[in-house]
């Protein structure tokens, strides 16, 4: 009778564990990206077309960097995701210098936040596969596999809602908007009595004075004979 030989599992090294954990990451970060591309690309098509192209490049890069994991990769993986780290903190700083809404910072949701987390964390990553000079077996490994799954679902627990944040805080912040520069029907309503003009017909109070119109000026005789108005 032949016997099989047991099914070696595959050892995985600290390097690739973090490459595994940096992929985890740039997903995350891609998929708040597409859940919100479509509301930018409705306010300003340049804007919309920036998340689509970063979201379809961080899901590109985090099933490369699984199959290779070369360096120039890596380094791609560091300068994509700090770049969109630091246009972030522009843009709720000082606001981008470009666009309808140049020079406006806006405001940081949990969605964005989420979104720096996993970048720094692609960043991060990354960053240790480039400076590691030498690899270590993860041992036992069913250990390593574990850290994998941990790393996955600790991602996922916290993407999902960023995605919910992503989705209605847009519109939140856009009705808001809307109410600022006008008033829904039935708020004139609850407008304060001061604030309203007074109308013909109510009394005016005691000791006010209506004002009376002016006669047209007269003329005086001048003891020069001639009339000058007054």
């Amino acid at each position: 009778m032949r016997h099989r030989k047991p099914r070696r599992i595959a050892m995985i090294t600290d390097a690739k564990l973090a490459r595994i954990a940096a992929a985890f990451a740039s997903v995350g970060a891609a998929l708040v990206h597409f859940a919100t591309a479509p509301d930018h690309l409705r306010e300003w098509w340049p804007s919309g077309a920036f998340f689509f192209g970063i979201a379809a490049l961080q899901t590109a890069w985090a099933a490369g960097v699984i199959r290779w994991g070369s360096h120039r990769l890596l380094h791609l993986g560091v300068v994509t995701n700090a770049g969109s780290i630091l246009l972030w903190a522009v843009s709720r700083s000082v606001g981008i210098p470009f666009g309808p809404q140049a020079g406006v910072p806006e405001p940081a949701t949990r969605a964005d936040v989420f979104t720096v987390v996993m970048e720094s964390m692609v960043c991060l990553g990354a960053l240790w596969c480039v400076w590691r000079r030498s690899t270590r077996t993860l041992r036992p490994p069913s250990l390593a596999l574990g850290a994998v799954g941990a790393a996955g679902i600790l991602v996922s627990a916290l993407t999902v809602p960023a995605l919910g944040s992503a989705t209605t805080g847009h519109a939140h912040s856009a009705g808001h908007g809307h109410s600022d520069h006008g008033h829904s029907p039935g708020e004139a309503e609850r407008i304060a009595p001061e604030r309203r003009a007074p109308e013909q017909n109510e009394p005016r109070p005691a000791g006010t004075k209506t004002a009376t119109r002016t006669s047209a000026p007269q003329r005086q005789p001048h003891h020069d004979g001639h009339s000058h108005e007054h």
